[in-house]
């Protein structure tokens, strides 16, 4: 089975198998993925059928995951912090898999799936607004991470859109506006914020000269107003920052220990928090 295909398999399990909080059914079937890219990559080793290339980034991710096991090994309660430990280690084998077996001239099957499994999930999500349901999740189980994963898959859509002709151009348009609709319905504002601004840096990134300056001095008056206009509103994730910021000025070397977080966090959350 070609590589590009598992990792296309991957995709559509990414959006459509369901994330059961017991069996978490989702993560299991793309750790399934990243495990069997792994063990061909190692069978191709073996056999010294591919060449090994490296990435510009191996050394960063090498030590994000030794320090991950620093981490683990620094904590006061090794067992609570042993599933976080994993995860950090399953990001660094899913980035070793993705940069040894994906390339550029590779990734279409992947981005085909990506696109349709988001697509589908957006459809899913928009039959359960219709039917009632107040903020949609489809597969994910909760709508602020159906808004994370879409805000992370329109930019995608939308290059599509903009690079075809046609009856193509017009399939990924509809896309666009199906996904960016159901974008909208999970009133996430993490993931709106974070799709805008992905977009605004990627329009910055292609300007220059005076179009340049005139486009950040506009960016700053917009964060300007919004900054005065909610100057008096209580964000709860503003209070579950600052309220961070105390628990790391308590442990600010080695922090509180990994995956500790959700244990040590109820003793520094201020009153207007747990109101």
């Amino acid at each position: 089975l070609a590589l590009p295909i598992i990792w296309a398999l991957g995709a559509a399990a990414f959006w459509l198998v369901p994330d059961q909080k017991l069996i978490r059914a989702k993560l299991l079937a793309l750790q399934a993925v990243v495990l069997l890219t792994g063990l061909v990559l190692t069978y191709r080793g073996t056999r010294h059928s591919a060449a090994g290339r490296g990435s510009p980034l191996d050394l960063s991710v090498l030590v994000f995951a030794a320090l991950g096991l620093l981490f683990w090994a620094l904590s006061p309660d090794r067992a609570v912090s042993q599933s976080e430990a994993a995860r950090l280690l399953f990001c660094a084998l899913a980035f070793w898999t993705a940069s040894r077996s994906l390339t550029p001239t590779s990734t279409g099957p992947f981005l085909t799936a990506w696109t349709m499994g988001a697509s589908a999930a957006a459809l899913w999500a928009l039959l359960e607004s219709a039917a009632g349901q107040a903020r949609p999740f489809a597969s994910f189980g909760n709508p602020i991470f159906l808004g994370t994963a879409l805000a992370s898959a329109l930019p995608l859509v939308l290059t599509r859109a903009l690079h075809s002709n046609g009856v193509q151009r017009i399939l990924w348009s509809v896309a666009v506006v199906l996904q960016g609709a159901v974008l909208y319905l999970t009133h996430s504002r993490a993931a709106l914020f974070g799709l805008l601004a992905g977009l605004t840096l990627w329009a910055l990134a292609r300007l220059s000269g005076r179009r340049l300056m005139g486009a950040l001095g506009t960016l700053a008056g917009l964060v300007a107003a919004a900054g005065w206009l909610f100057q008096g509103r209580e964000w709860t994730h503003a209070l579950i920052w600052r309220d961070a910021l105390a628990l790391w000025r308590a442990h600010p070397l080695f922090g509180c220990g990994l995956g500790r977080f959700h244990l040590e966090f109820p003793a520094f959350a201020s009153e207007a928090l747990k109101d």
